[in-house]
Parts: structure tokens; C-alpha cells; sequence
């Protein structure tokens, strides 16, 4: 159901040939996940997630914002205030919990989507799918315990019929998994979007650099993460989404 770039998947390929990883073991796991995710819920229904989210996405009059580690409050109340909807990126819905509580009804409501691989933390995480947000759970090699944490705090919350998509990164199709193309969560966010339906210039880039790692960024490797963030920028390009290479005042967690 989405249309993607072959060269938005090609360099996937690309990606895991330079950092050493296994196919095997993300297409391993990512059948895993989807069986395991088939066992707990009867319901388990992601074309249904996908399509329920292209929908509001390509309904939505205003932009997109994309929302990355490097965010900060105050650029994610500017974009909502102007009316974006926004995507969120793993461990950056840390932003929007710093930002002040009276404006969490609005900044929740504004939220379509979270789009992890479970590594963000999990106090993040987990708050989110309190929040009802519709997950967007990636799959690799590397992963495992972390999407299985994702998918039993879905299931503690007791709704068979949570909004839950899983994807992959591997070069064929999965049966119940889908690959929207991408590397980080940030820009795989970004080609979700883009493979429903919406146009690069209606998205918003908001709290993505590619020189430092992102305060919302869970516990990594910092010399590894810059090396991803390089292929993270290549991904844009290849969208023609620009980043915004502005430094924003950086404001405190309280």
C-alpha cells in the first residue's frame, strides 16, 4: 500500500554493507516481531494503522513536522501553533513532555504518530503509548528486546485494537511488516509520509542536526550516532526535504 522509491530501499543496502549488519538477522527479526505482535493481539491490524494515518495526514491543511532528537519545546509549540501536525521520531517525544503542561492538550492532539525502533527510553516510550499515540515499530537485528518492551507496554494498557504498524528494512516484502525506506527514525519518518501521499514540501523538519546528537536520543554509541546522522542527511536529500541548519535555543528539561 505505500509507494516508495526504489532508491529510497536500494540504499538500505547500502547502508548495512558499510555498517557491517546482518540481513539475515533483520529479516529474522522482523518476522519475529510480526508473529510475536499476531500472538498478542487478535486484532493486530497495521494496513488499517497505515491507512487511518494517510488519511489525517493528507486531510490536514497544514505542514507536516517531522520531529527529531535535537528539538527543542519551543520549536514543536511554534510549529503546532501554526498549525502543523506532527510525526514524532522514537525518544524525541521527550520534547513535547518538556514543554509546559498547559500546553500538552494541544501538543498531544497534534501528534499522528510515533515512529521508534524502542531504543529512545523507555520512560518515553511508554508514555507515549499512554497516550494513545499510533506506533510505528521498526525492526532490525539490534532491536529485540526493545521492540519486545514496546509491544508488552502496548499490551498492559489492555487495548486489543491499538493503532500499531511494524516495519522493516530489508530488500523483499514481510508479510504483515511494511518498508516505507529510511535508516533513522527521523528520516524514516519523513519516507512514511512521503509513501502516504504527502508532498516534501509540506513537511517540516523540526529538531534535526547532523553535528551533534540530539539530547532525545536514548543511550548510543556518539561517534557510531554521527555516522548514522550522515546517511540521515543523504535520506533527506534523496526526498528533497530540507533541514533547517539553524541552532535553536536550547531550553531545560523542568
Amino acid at each position: 500500500m505505500l509507494k516508495v522509491e526504489p532508491k529510497l530501499l536500494s540504499i538500505q543496502t547500502k547502508i548495512r554493507r558499510h555498517f557491517g549488519w546482518s540481513l539475515e538477522n533483520d529479516l529474522i527479526h522482523a518476522e519475529h516481531l510480526v508473529q510475536s505482535t499476531n500472538s498478542q493481539f487478535t486484532t493486530f491490524n497495521p494496513n488499517s494503522t497505515l491507512t487511518a494515518l494517510g488519511s489525517r495526514l493528507v486531510h490536514h491543511p497544514g505542514k507536516i513536522g517531522i520531529v527529531g532528537a535535537a528539538a527543542e519545546p519551543n520549536q514543536i509549540i511554534s510549529a503546532v501553533s501554526a498549525g502543523a501536525l506532527l510525526i514524532v521520531a522514537d525518544g524525541a517525544f521527550g520534547a513535547i513532555l518538556a514543554a509546559p503542561p498547559s500546553t500538552h492538550p494541544n501538543l498531544f492532539a497534534a501528534a499522528a504518530a510515533l515512529v521508534s525502533d524502542g531504543d529512545g527510553g523507555s520512560d518515553v516510550i511508554d508514555a507515549a503509548i499512554r497516550a494513545g499515540l499510533p506506533i510505528i515499530l521498526h525492526a532490525h537485528g539490534d532491536n529485540t528486546v526493545e521492540a519486545a518492551h514496546v509491544i508488552d507496554q502496548i499490551s498492559k494498557i489492555g487495548i486489543d485494537e491499538y493503532p500499531l504498524a511494524i516495519t522493516h528494512a530489508c530488500p523483499g516484502p514481510i508479510q504483515g511488516a511494511h518498508n516505507p525506506g529510511g535508516f533513522t527514525d527521523g528520516d524514516r519518518a519523513a519516507c512514511l509520509v512521503i509513501s502516504l501521499g504527502i508532498t516534501p514540501e509540506r513537511l517540516m523538519l523540526i529538531g534535526h542536526r547532523s553535528d551533534i546528537v540530539g539530547r532525545w536520543t536514548g543511550p548510543t554509541d556518539p561517534i557510531r550516532k554521527l555516522q548514522k546522522l550522515e546517511w540521515m542527511v543523504k535520506i533527506f536529500e534523496m526526498l528533497g526535504v530540507t533541514m533547517d541548519t539553524t541552532e535553536p535555543e536550547r531550553e531545560g528539561r523542568d
